[in-house]
């Protein structure tokens, strides 16, 4: 059995770890999302992008 070619291990690492963040990031706003929902149902009118998106600090 013949190893594997470095060029090609090395690309598919890379690959992993970029898969493993895009995954993060979608986790991350997924959850955020889910808690906003769950937010606006038990508490009406409930808005938590004041807490996770606040973009009060940039001019209008």
């Amino acid at each position: 059995m013949t190893p594997p070619d470095p060029a090609t291990r090395t690309t598919t690492k890379g690959r992993a770890g970029w898969r493993g963040a895009t995954r993060a990031v979608a986790l991350r706003l997924g959850g955020f999302s889910l808690l906003n929902l769950l937010g606006d149902l038990r508490y009406p009118h409930f808005d938590a992008n004041l807490w996770w998106i606040d973009l009060r600090r940039l001019p209008p």
